[in-house]
């Protein structure tokens, strides 16, 4: 597909589009976005973008039966005709849709599904009509305007999203009362905005549809993972945690919602509670993502604000007890740990303290007899690390004052030893030409 794009019109159309509504279009702004259309109208050659059936949008424009329905639809509007969302009803005949005024405004556009043609009409020079369209998932799509070719009115559109931005088409091609543009879409809802580009109004019919140009795009069905809590207590109000990166985080007590929460780029979420809980209280949180699926449910119960206990905070872990920060070593139901003595961290790997070296497994568990970290090491009952010679299921082996294990030959004081690689101190034996003694010395 050749690629053109229409900024230099989109610029100049602003001014009409982005207000929305009729009072607001100047006549210069519109005849600036005339004379622009008009121009590419007569330059621009851009291959046709694909997917319309165009013949039978032809047909329902030169139905008189189509006619009539639009001159029935022009009033008598009323609120309760409009969805919650702000989309407007529309009566369905087969796959034609009839336009409902008033539509100058995003809050008063008509719904246009895939597919489906929506029949309106221009009722005064400057009317502009707003049809809504939603994108399950990214995609790329063509939308085409159509009037009879013995119509003096023209029909025009741009795209906006919610937000009135404009959408660059990737293609776009204008025939004889005819426009059709391709636009390369994320998920979201989108706004056509069609006006009368010609030089006067004669209530004629006009149709417009849009449709994938490729294959309609799979819905996304898979829920998101369970939304991840942070600890929250009976002094909170805002609950924290992760989910989906863009979803929306529901916070529900007995089947009541008390709070949301957008996440952002990153899966952070917060979400704000009408009220502190009481202790055992239990919230239940999911996550939606943007196609609707819904997570499985994470259940937080809420816990005391005088912390007890092993607690993350940032990523580290302390213990408290009755709030206050343990320190140093601690003992929980016989497995000693040791707490940083200023900040209370749990720590893990070699720790030294008191002159002495001790090994902290990764859950920061002490370790007591061997221990393998690059070098064989042996920890004494109290886990403090041995040096120096250590007999241990009949055997002698001598650790370094590194505490690392040795091997081969070493010196202990004038005496020359030798010990296997598996550290084992050899004895009454001949190490090459050389003669060890019962007591592992090498006799001279």
């Amino acid at each position: 597909m050749n690629l053109k794009k229409i900024s230099s019109i989109l610029a100049l159309s602003s001014g009409i589009l982005l207000l929305g509504g009729v009072n607001a279009k100047a006549a210069s702004s519109y005849d600036s976005f005339k004379e622009q259309l008009v121009k590419e109208k007569a330059h621009v050659q851009v291959e046709k973008v694909n997917g319309f059936e165009h013949s039978k949008l032809e047909r329902l424009l030169q139905s008189q039966q189509s006619r009539d329905l639009l001159k029935s639809q022009k009033s008598g509007v009323s609120k309760s005709q409009k969805f919650i969302n702000g989309y407007s009803t529309q009566d369905l005949t087969g796959n034609g849709i009839y336009e409902v005024e008033p539509n100058d405004f995003v809050t008063e556009a008509d719904y246009l599904p895939q597919g489906d043609i929506i029949l309106g009409t221009f009722y005064h020079q400057y009317d502009l009509d707003t049809f809504a369209i939603e994108i399950p998932q990214s995609a790329t799509i063509a939308i085409s305007g159509l009037m009879s070719t013995t119509s003096l009115s023209n029909i025009g559109f741009v795209l906006t999203d919610e937000f009135d931005n404009m959408i660059d088409p990737i293609a776009i091609q204008f025939d004889d009362h005819q426009m059709t543009a391709g636009y390369s879409l994320s998920r979201g809802v989108y706004f056509i905005r069609a006006l009368n580009i010609g030089d006067y109004v004669t209530n004629d019919v006009y149709g417009l549809a849009w449709d994938y140009i490729d294959q309609t795009p799979t819905p996304d069905v898979t829920p998101p993972p369970a939304p991840q809590v942070n600890r929250f207590d009976d002094n909170d109000t805002l609950l924290k945690g992760k989910a989906e990166p863009n979803s929306t985080v529901e916070v529900s007590l007995n089947d009541m919602v008390i709070g949301t929460g957008i996440t952002n780029a990153s899966g952070d979420f917060e979400a704000y509670l009408p009220s502190t809980y009481s202790v055992g209280t239990v919230l239940n949180v999911t996550a939606t993502d943007q196609a609707g699926n819904t997570s499985a449910v994470t259940s937080v119960t809420v816990v005391s604000s005088i912390l007890n206990g092993w607690i993350v905070e940032n990523g580290k872990t302390y213990h408290y007890s009755n709030g206050a920060k343990d320190k140093g070593w601690y003992d929980d139901a016989g497995s000693w740990f040791f707490l940083d003595k200023k900040t209370g961290v749990k720590k893990t790997g070699w720790v030294s303290d008191g002159g002495r070296w001790y090994y902290l497994n990764p859950y920061g568990v002490m370790q007591t007899g061997w221990i393998y970290d690059g070098a064989w090491y042996y920890l004494n009952s109290n886990g403090s690390m041995k040096t120096g010679w250590l007999k241990d299921g009949g055997s002698w082996y001598y650790l370094k004052s590194s505490g690392a294990m040795a091997k081969g030959w070493i010196q202990v004081g004038t005496k020359w030893y030798y010990l296997y690689n598996n550290g084992k101190m050899a004895h009454s034996t001949w190490i090459g030409k050389y003669k060890i003694g019962a007591d592992g010395a090498w006799i001279r």
